[in-house]
């Protein structure tokens, strides 16, 4: 059986309640389910990206929550900029 290898960096405001990891998968899956797997695993980060919507980066690019991850792939949840 074929592990799907995917690395996950929180970066800012969700480091504080999520760790840096590596997750294993069976086949590839959606931004969709592995937020909802990382929320069920960190469940205290539920509340924090129902308020702050992070921007999704796969390897250094903004994807979609259709986005397919695949083997190998590093996904980052950085906050949104905001400032003045």
């Amino acid at each position: 059986m074929v592990l799907i290898r995917i690395k996950i960096k929180f970066f800012s405001i969700y480091s504080d309640y999520a760790s840096n990891d590596i997750l294993e998968f069976q086949k590839p899956i959606t931004v969709e389910e592995l937020l909802k797997i990382l929320v069920d695993k960190y469940p205290a980060l539920s509340r924090i990206i129902d308020s702050i919507k992070p921007i999704i980066l796969v390897n250094g690019i903004r994807v979609d929550s259709k986005y397919v991850v695949k083997d190998n792939e590093e996904v980052a949840l950085i906050p949104p900029v905001s400032g003045g």
